[in-house]
């Protein structure tokens, strides 16, 4: 298993909004799928969505929501930040 923080993105009109997430794969899986199907379900979209590279993300609602960022960290570190992150 291999383990990661990321961000998601939102982004309604002028106001943007980021969250810290922390989530774990296979090792077989692809983090960067994985932070995308996040990311099309946010808001309860549906996992069918296309993103829209005009604005680097998936729309929910009226919403943007995008994947910002990844990073593999060790399985402490997301022990411990499993505790305070969604």
């Amino acid at each position: 298993m291999k383990y990661y923080v990321g961000q998601i993105l939102e982004m309604n009109g002028g106001i943007e909004y980021n969250s810290e997430i922390v989530f774990v794969v296979q090792d077989h899986e692809s983090a960067e799928e994985h932070i995308h199907n996040i990311a099309k379900t946010w808001r309860g979209g549906s996992k069918d969505q296309e993103y829209d590279e005009d604005m680097k993300g998936y729309w929910e609602d009226g919403t943007i929501i995008s994947p910002k960022y990844y990073k593999q960290i060790p399985r402490n570190d997301y022990d411990i930040l499993v505790k305070y992150l969604p």
